[in-house]
C-alpha cells in the first residue's frame, strides 16, 4: 500500500515538473514539502493511538476539599506539592470547610484559580464546629486574669484639673488619659509654642482625634503662660545692634543683621567678589535670589556703603582681558575692546580717554567708572567725564 501510493506521488510530481519546469532548487524544495507530508501522515494514526488522550477529551473528577488529601489535591491543575500541604494544614486548622469559597484564604490560592477549578471543588458536610485560630493574648484576656490589687486605670483619675502648660508626661501618663505615642508630640507641640493659649493647637497635632481631645478638655485645663509671649526675643539684641560695613563685614558678621539669613549673607558676599565692592544700596538687588523690596527696607538701615582706596579697583593699563570681563558690569565683550585699544594707542593717560573706545553707550559708563583706577601704582582717582 505504502509503494502504491509512492509511484501515485512521483508520477504526478513528474507531471508537475513538465508542466511547470520548475528550477532544481524548486523541484527539491517541493519534493521535501510532499516528503514531509508523508511521513506525518503516515505516523499520526500510531501517534493517536499511543497517546489516546490527544483524541478524547479527558474526564476530570471532583475533589472534596473535607476529604482529600495532599496526593488528591495535587491532582489539581496549578497545585503542587507546597500549596497541597498548606490546603491541609489550613482545613486541620479550622475544622472543615464549610464552603468552597474559604479555599481562597489559603496562601498562595488565587482568584483566577478558583474561578477555572470551581466546578471541581465541592465541599461536604461536616460534623466538626469550625475553630478559631487562638491566640495567647487576645483581646480581653488581661482585664480578666489580672491579680484581684490591680488599679482600675478608669478610677485612677485627677481629683483637679491639670495644667497643660505645667504639667510633665509622667503626671499625664499616670492617669493613662491618652495614648504615650500622642502624649510625646503633644510635649513637643509645647516645646516649640512655648506654652498653650487654645485648644486649637491642640487640634492640629499629628494623630489628635476627636475623643483624645474630648478627654484632655474634661481632666485637664489651659491655664497662663509663665513666659511673656509679647516680649521678643531679639528684640534687645536689635535695638544695640550697630551699623556694619558691608565692604569689609565677613559671612559671620553678615548673618547677626536682623533678617539676614546665612544664605543670603552668602550671597551677597559672592556678589560683592564680583563687583569688587559695593557703591549703594540698589545693587543689593540686583543678587541672585534677592528678597523683596520689604526685607531689604529693614535690613538697609544696618549697612554702611563706604568706598576707600584699599579695595579692588579695575586697573585698565595692567589688567588683561579674562580679569576685565570676570566684572558684572564689564563683560568679555568690553574688556576686549578696553584691551585692544591700551594695545594700540598706549596706556591710558586720564579717564577722559575711555570716552574714546567705540560702541560703548553713556549709562554703561557711568557705572564702570567708580570701579576704575589707571595704575596700580599711582593709585590715581577717575575724574569728571
Amino acid at each position: 500500500m505504502t509503494e502504491y501510493f509512492i509511484s501515485v506521488y512521483s508520477n504526478m510530481i513528474k507531471k508537475w515538473l513538465f508542466i511547470f519546469r520548475f528550477s532544481r532548487k524548486q523541484q527539491s524544495a517541493l519534493f521535501m514539502q510532499v516528503c514531509l507530508w508523508a511521513v506525518c501522515m503516515y505516523a499520526f494514526p500510531a501517534i493517536q493511538e499511543e497517546l489516546p488522550f490527544l483524541s478524547t477529551q479527558p474526564n476530570f473528577s471532583s475533589v472534596d476539599l473535607n476529604v482529600a488529601d495532599s496526593t488528591e489535591l495535587e491532582s489539581l491543575p496549578g497545585i503542587g506539592p507546597v500549596l497541597a500541604a498548606r490546603i491541609v494544614k489550613y482545613r486541620n486548622r479550622i475544622g472543615c470547610f464549610q464552603k468552597n469559597t474559604e479555599i481562597l484564604d489559603v496562601f498562595g490560592v488565587s482568584l483566577d484559580w478558583y474561578h477555572r477549578m470551581e466546578s471541581r471543588l465541592i465541599v461536604s458536610a461536616c460534623d466538626a464546629q469550625k475553630k478559631t485560630k487562638q491566640k495567647g493574648h487576645k483581646k480581653g484576656w488581661y482585664t480578666k486574669n489580672r491579680p484581684a490589687d490591680f488599679p482600675a486605670y478608669t478610677q485612677r483619675r485627677p481629683l483637679t484639673p491639670l495644667n497643660l502648660n505645667l504639667v510633665d508626661s509622667a503626671e499625664i501618663a499616670d492617669f493613662h488619659l491618652i495614648p504615650n505615642y500622642l502624649l510625646s508630640r503633644i510635649l513637643k507641640e509645647r516645646a516649640k509654642l512655648t506654652c498653650f493659649t487654645a485648644w486649637l493647637q491642640l487640634e492640629r497635632v499629628w494623630g489628635m482625634e476627636p475623643h483624645w481631645l474630648d478627654t484632655l478638655q474634661a481632666w485637664t485645663h489651659i491655664g497662663p503662660c509663665e513666659v511673656k509671649l509679647e516680649e521678643k526675643i531679639f528684640k534687645p539684641r536689635f535695638q544695640q545692634f550697630q551699623q556694619v560695613q558691608i565692604n569689609l563685614a565677613n559671612e559671620t558678621e553678615l548673618s547677626e543683621i536682623p533678617g539676614v539669613s546665612k544664605g543670603l549673607a552668602k550671597r551677597i558676599l559672592q556678589y560683592r567678589n564680583k563687583l569688587g565692592f559695593y557703591l549703594n544700596q540698589e545693587q543689593l538687588y540686583e543678587i541672585f535670589k534677592s528678597p523683596d523690596p520689604d526685607t531689604w527696607a529693614d535690613i538697609i538701615p544696618f549697612l554702611l556703603f563706604d568706598v576707600h582706596d584699599t579695595l579692588p579697583f579695575l586697573f585698565v593699563n595692567e589688567m588683561d582681558i579674562p580679569t576685565l570681563s570676570r566684572h558684572p558690569y564689564v563683560g568679555f565683550s568690553l574688556g576686549r575692546r578696553i584691551v585692544h585699544y591700551r594695545e594700540q594707542h598706549g596706556r591710558f593717560a586720564s579717564m577722559e580717554s575711555l570716552n574714546k573706545i567705540y560702541g560703548v553707550k553713556p549709562e554703561t559708563w557711568e557705572k564702570i567708572i567708580p570701579y576704575i583706577r589707571l595704575d596700580a601704582a599711582r593709585n590715581t582717582t577717575h575724574e569728571g567725564r
